[in-house]
């Protein structure tokens, strides 16, 4: 987005970050990880560590968590 959404003060300190449309999570694996035989566990516990904030956004958005 170009401008805040409507409603919202454009000289808010969190301004820029009103503007975002998407939100990304990644996690970088190696080879050998991927290759492992623990590497469900390893996107389990990537997927944990990004709960926080899909609950977040779920909250904000009256979706269902």
């Amino acid at each position: 987005m170009k401008r805040v959404p409507q409603g919202f003060d454009a000289a808010h300190p969190c301004a820029e970050d009103l503007k975002l449309k998407d939100f990304y999570v990644t996690c970088s694996f190696t080879d050998v990880e991927v290759l492992g035989p623990d590497f469900l566990g390893r996107v389990a516990g990537a997927c944990r560590s990004a709960a926080p904030l899909v609950a977040f956004l779920c909250k904000a958005m009256d979706l269902p968590w």
